[in-house]
């Protein structure tokens, strides 16, 4: 299992945290990432000195300045919602605005481009919860529904395991070493085949429980096209973890 270790960076006068992952024994390169809330993550070789890790992410300052920089731009592009009437939000991978409508009692539903809002209350915070509560029924559904169908075209999975949905910010899905899977509820706004692939992912790791060769070649096996899904998903990740 992957160990984790901690460190600091500083560039342009700020500080970032920066998430040292052990990976396999049989990883001899590092691996550098910029995550949706800016934080830093370094995958390296398990039995590498921390203090060769850190020199090695000092020497990537200038790449990491300017990926850095990126991303505050695309966080300017998708601002923090306020749950507005007329406010387009996205699900599948599609935008819809919010439409507000008098009810007694609360409950979303699709029509045509439209979120219709019925409730007693649109204060944003209340917006925000229906909205949410909306999300999480329709990830259940469908997260179950898609990760059936990729099991179908699986041969080594007999059986569907245990799947849960969660709000994460920091990564979009996980798999316990007891084959318990974890996915982020923000991906209900991703495109399916994004969902696919994290989906397709976490199942690679109920056989490779790591990040090594032999992963890779069981998720080359599983999703061909992986690799262009997963830079889709990572385009688009500001615009779906903001909430």
């Amino acid at each position: 299992m992957d160990m984790a270790d901690a460190l600091f960076i500083e560039i342009e006068g700020r500080r970032y945290a920066c998430m040292v992952v052990r990976a396999s024994r049989r990883r001899s390169t590092m691996a550098l990432r910029i995550r949706p809330d800016a934080s830093i993550e370094v995958r390296a070789p398990q039995r590498m000195p921390l203090s060769q890790i850190e020199q090695w992410l000092h020497s990537r300052t200038a790449w990491l300045t300017e990926r850095l920089a990126a991303l505050q731009r695309l966080q300017a592009k998708y601002p923090r919602p306020c749950y507005g009437e007329g406010e387009r939000h996205l699900y599948l991978g599609h935008h819809y605005s919010l439409q507000y409508v008098q009810a007694g009692r609360s409950h979303v539903r699709l029509a045509g481009q439209r979120l219709m809002i019925a409730a007693r209350r649109h204060e944003a915070a209340d917006v925000r919860r229906y909205l949410y509560r909306w999300y999480r029924q329709q990830a259940r559904e469908i997260f179950t529904q898609r990760m059936c169908a990729l099991i179908r075209d699986i041969p080594w999975l007999t059986a569907s395991p245990t799947l849960a949905v969660r709000m994460m910010q920091r990564q979009w899905g996980s798999c316990s070493t007891g084959g318990n899977i974890n996915l982020n509820l923000h991906l209900i706004k991703a495109p399916p085949v994004c969902i696919d692939y994290v989906l397709a992912h976490e199942l690679c790791h109920l056989r490779e429980h790591h990040h090594g060769r032999r992963f890779y070649a069981l998720l080359d096996e599983v999703m061909p096209a992986w690799r262009r899904h997963r830079q889709q998903l990572n385009e688009l990740a500001c615009a779906l973890l903001q909430d």
